[in-house]
């Protein structure tokens, strides 16, 4: 018998859930929901398609062409108000109630938004870089206005490719960050002084270990800058709040969906504690290969591969989910940034157990952890071509010559 299958969310697990269920049974009714309005797009390609290197195109993934093509019925502008488990169906917006055999949650995550002093008193000119629109936004601001000034809280991965794609785009690029370096949470002093030299040298300005205090507006409710806790003021026509995500995971309240450190807990299937119900992506909470830890996943690739898991297991197929690698990268100020692991945390050689082997150039820069002989963590800066090689000893945990993988 066929069933019914809804997908709540259309961004990497959702579609490849869609995708692959479609590919292991041609005959099931697949629903997908989201609440963007745009056309379902590759969230990886934001940054490539704001410095105008993607055309909105080249970022769709599931264009009404080939859900026609597949038979996949796509909902856009909607959202869910509430799922009843027990009757095994969902409360969308407007009260209409969607049955399903299977459910799969990829809700994905938000920007977050900072409740600080001038912020909810404008109306134009604040930001987030999460989403198409506001790539579309960003974009369309930039070339209507020569010389655009913009301020980016948050030295992250998404406000470091934002910062380089709105340089590229001609606009005067302030980042604001409350940490001493860039990437915080995955780069070391020395890695983000590597950076931030790149950074510089584009013509971007950097405040480290500041706050911005106030967001100032013009009479029109316009932003005209920002204040920082120090006092300083920048002059600025917007603001990009790139401060971090937070799963979403408010379309769970309610039922017996149990949670794991902010996320969806989930099995080796990629099935919830409610029978029939899935998740994946950025709301699923699941289990570090290298750590062993219960950890929120949030890379592209992975959500594709939780998305293929959690079709496979509802078609009867299953395959075991062996469980996260959790591996950065990007590009960014002419440089590749890949990394993995307790690399900016306070490992330091001789504790835990912990050795750490360091190769630094001019523009290039590679720290690899070691533990008991194995690859527990590494960080490449630079235009490093052992990447892949990182990789595979990180994925491979056998013992291997470290000097081999220094760039």
């Amino acid at each position: 018998m066929n069933k019914k299958h809804v997908i709540i969310g259309v961004s990497a697990a959702g579609i490849s859930m869609a995708n692959n269920l479609r590919r292991l049974n041609s005959e099931s009714e697949i629903i997908c929901i989201s609440t963007e309005k745009e056309i379902p797009y590759n969230k990886c390609f934001l940054a490539d398609h704001l410095s105008g290197l993607k055309s909105e195109d080249q970022v769709y993934t599931l264009t009404p062409d080939l859900c026609k093509k597949k038979n996949i019925t796509l909902r856009l502008g909607v959202w869910v108000e509430r799922i009843v488990s027990q009757e095994k169906k969902i409360i969308i917006s407007g009260g209409e109630s969607i049955s399903y055999d299977t459910l799969f949650i990829g809700t994905g995550s938000s920007p977050v938004i900072p409740d600080i002093k001038g912020v909810k008193a404008v109306k134009k000119g604040i930001f987030t870089f999460h989403t198409i629109a506001d790539s579309q936004a960003l974009l369309s601001l930039a070339k209507s206005k020569k010389g655009l000034r913009v301020v980016i809280v948050g030295a992250g991965l998404s406000g470091l490719e934002c910062a380089d794609s709105l340089s590229e785009q001609g606009a005067h690029v302030f980042v604001v960050e409350m940490h001493n370096r860039v990437l915080f949470r995955q780069v070391d002093q020395q890695g983000s002084d590597l950076i931030v030299k790149h950074m510089l040298k584009q013509g971007i300005s950097f405040y480290p270990e500041q706050t911005v205090s106030e967001v100032l507006s013009d009479q029109k409710r316009t932003v005209s800058g920002v204040k920082l806790a120090s006092g300083l003021q920048l002059e600025a026509d917007c603001v990009v709040f790139a401060l971090g995500l937070r799963p979403n995971i408010g379309i769970v309240k309610g039922t017996d969906i149990e949670l794991c450190n902010g996320g969806i807990l989930t099995d080796d299937y990629m099935r919830t504690t409610v029978p029939n119900i899935y998740a994946g992506g950025d709301v699923a909470c699941v289990k570090d290969q290298v750590s062993g830890e219960r950890v929120l996943s949030c890379t592209w690739p992975d959500a594709m591969f939780q998305g293929m898991i959690a079709a496979n297991a509802v078609t009867g197929k299953p395959r075991i989910y062996p469980g996260v690698t959790l591996i950065t990268s990007s590009s960014f100020f002419g440089l590749t940034f890949c990394a993995s692991g307790a690399t900016a945390g306070p490992v330091v050689s001789g504790s835990n157990g912990y050795e750490i082997a360091k190769n630094a150039s001019e523009d290039n820069y590679c720290k690899i952890l070691v533990k008991n002989g194995l690859v527990r963590g590494f960080l490449s800066v630079g235009a490093s071509t052992n990447l892949a090689r990182l990789k595979r000893a990180l994925l491979s945990a056998q013992p291997i010559d470290i000097d081999q993988l220094l760039v």
